[in-house]
């Protein structure tokens, strides 16, 4: 499984000319969003008024560190060999408004493909350069150093997208507080990403916390002073 680093926290200058603006909250709920059983974002050249052919697929998105990250399969042997030739080195993400009528979780902004771009110049700036895998895999640290890093798993083994999310949650607190172990990282990164899950199955919480982002600052407050304290 490769992973691909398609988008950032930032404001950046969209096809239409604006300049929205993007925080890591924003990001989350994207990667939230994100279900390949309702439309499965494709990866295509440029950005096509028709989402045809696909070159592989998305499999699955996660959010850290101000990064969206995209799990890609299926990807065609000749897709790769454009990349190693350096014929597409860059990447653009295309999304679906929320009020669009093709929108498959109208409300929020949903990943409609992933484009590769040869002379054009993308719209987000400082994207990890896509690359594929070839017979072997990143370690979790390369995987960390250089979001868009190529992970392909060994026979036998798959990558965990959760766990992997997870680990680069984790490593941002690390980044964020200096003398922070991985271990207190990681536990701070389950306390948080179980408190989204809680908020969005309880209409309790979502009563008491009209704001998810408000219920997760709430439970990573208190996390952290455990985590801190210890």
């Amino acid at each position: 499984m490769n992973v691909l680093h398609i988008f950032k926290t930032g404001c950046h200058v969209n096809m239409a000319g604006e300049r929205p603006c993007f925080s890591a909250a924003d990001l989350e709920r994207i990667a939230d969003a994100y279900d390949p059983a309702l439309h499965r974002a494709p990866l295509v050249l440029g950005h096509p008024k028709t989402d045809d052919p696909a070159y592989g697929w998305v499999s699955g998105l996660t959010a850290a560190g101000g990064n969206l990250l995209a799990f890609v399969e299926q990807v065609s042997e000749q897709l790769k060999e454009w990349v190693r030739a350096g014929r597409y080195g860059a990447i653009s993400a295309s999304f679906y408004g929320a009020q669009d009528r093709g929108n498959p979780r109208p409300g929020g902004l949903y990943l409609r493909h992933v484009g590769f771009l040869g002379a054009a110049s993308p719209g987000v700036k400082g994207l990890d350069r896509p690359s594929f895998a070839e017979g072997s895999f990143c370690s979790a640290v390369d995987i960390d150093a250089a979001c868009g890093c190529e992970f392909l798993a060994p026979d036998g083994f798959a990558v965990d997208p959760q766990g992997l999310a997870l680990h680069v949650l984790a490593q941002d607190y690390m980044e964020r507080y200096s003398g922070m172990t991985y271990i207190r990282a990681g536990a701070l990164a389950e306390v948080v990403t179980q408190a989204k899950q809680d908020w969005e199955r309880s209409a309790q919480l979502r009563a008491e916390f009209t704001e998810r982002d408000s219920y997760v600052a709430f439970c990573e407050a208190e996390a952290l002073g455990r985590v801190l304290i210890k």
